[in-house]
């Protein structure tokens, strides 16, 4: 399974015009926010655990950043004594899981749980499940006491007793249209209703500071190479992504890492890479003498053979006031 690249016009520059295709679209995005809300309202009460349930999530389709928020926050909860053993909790896109699954690097693979959860299980227990309810019931059983769902926002069948917005600097809302004139899953005005609270990512490039409600708290937050990484100034690196924005991937390597990129390579999102893509790109780095480089995400659903000739970049999620957003969820908890 795998996402398509998403339209030039989601992410238009502000104040541009809208193409024609774009206005089309806009007649389909109101059908579907019709449609949406009329299945929201009939969806029965949400199951409410007797542990904290943390949902991690954003408006916008695509990545913003969640699976560094949620590693991050998984870090804040434990360090800051909110929590003993939490848990991390998700769909797993690509995830061909059936039942509720406690990830396993050495049982399961990508096909199985997902390339967010190989990721998340590095740094807690995490769990994989079609229906949050499930899984989250087994998160209890299991002994954990707090629940971070990785993604989520828009499900309502398991009570978040608190819900973080995670919101790209560089990408902001887009063109603020719902699907699939733009890239919301919903409203924006819906969206808000429901957060605690925000964490902006990055530089705010599109002022969706001015643009998120007064009343609620904003964290800052950035991602930074992870101090274990291996990288190397005076290497030529063929980067490559599979990402729902590579540009961004590229973008950290040339202006953060200030890496030698000679060439940039683009898949979709998830995208289930092929012998003959791998071949591809290994001839291409050979023939530029260049190293490949890509994401720990994507790394995820390479083979072990062909990362020995990968160079994969570790990347940490930092919060400017750790502190502050400590004391928030606590005292939204204990509420």
């Amino acid at each position: 399974m795998m996402r398509l690249a998403p339209p030039s016009f989601w992410y238009r520059a502000p104040g541009s015009t809208a193409p024609l295709a774009e206005e089309i679209l806009i007649l389909f995005s109101k059908l579907y926010t019709l449609i949406t809300r009329l299945y929201q309202r009939t969806r029965p009460a949400p199951i409410k655990l007797p542990i904290p349930v943390l949902c991690i999530g954003n408006i916008n389709a695509g990545g913003t950043g969640k699976t560094p928020a949620a590693v991050a926050l998984f870090s804040l909860i434990k360090a800051y004594g909110i929590a003993r053993r939490p848990a991390f909790l998700l769909r797993g896109y690509g995830s061909a899981a059936t039942t509720v699954i406690e990830v396993q690097p050495s049982l399961h693979d990508v096909t199985q749980v997902g390339d967010e959860a190989l990721l998340l299980v590095q740094y807690g227990a995490t769990f994989v499940a079609a229906d949050r309810v499930k899984g989250a019931k087994e998160i209890l059983l299991r002994g954990h006491d707090f629940i971070i769902m990785d993604d989520g926002f828009q499900n309502t069948a398991l009570h978040k007793d608190l819900q973080f917005v995670v919101v790209n600097g560089a990408l902001g809302f887009g063109n603020g249209h719902v699907l699939p004139a733009g890239p919301l899953r919903e409203p924006l005005t819906d969206g808000f209703a429901r957060a605690d609270g925000f964490f902006l990512i990055g530089t705010d490039q599109r002022d969706v500071r001015a643009t998120l409600p007064a009343e609620k708290s904003v964290w800052r937050a950035d991602i930074k190479l992870a101090s274990d990484a291996k990288i190397s100034s005076g290497q030529r690196y063929l980067a490559f992504a599979g990402l729902g924005n590579p540009q961004r991937f590229f973008e950290f390597l040339q202006q953060g890492l200030k890496l030698d990129l000679i060439d940039k390579v683009s898949f979709p999102d998830h995208y289930c890479f092929q012998p003959h893509d791998l071949e591809k790109l290994a001839a291409q780095a050979r023939q530029m003498n260049a190293r490949l480089v890509t994401t720990e995400k994507d790394a995820m659903r390479l083979p072990q053979s062909f990362l020995e000739q990968v160079t994969v970049v570790p990347v940490a999620l930092t919060f400017e006031e750790p502190e502050s957003l400590a004391l928030f969820i606590r005292q939204r908890l204990d509420a």
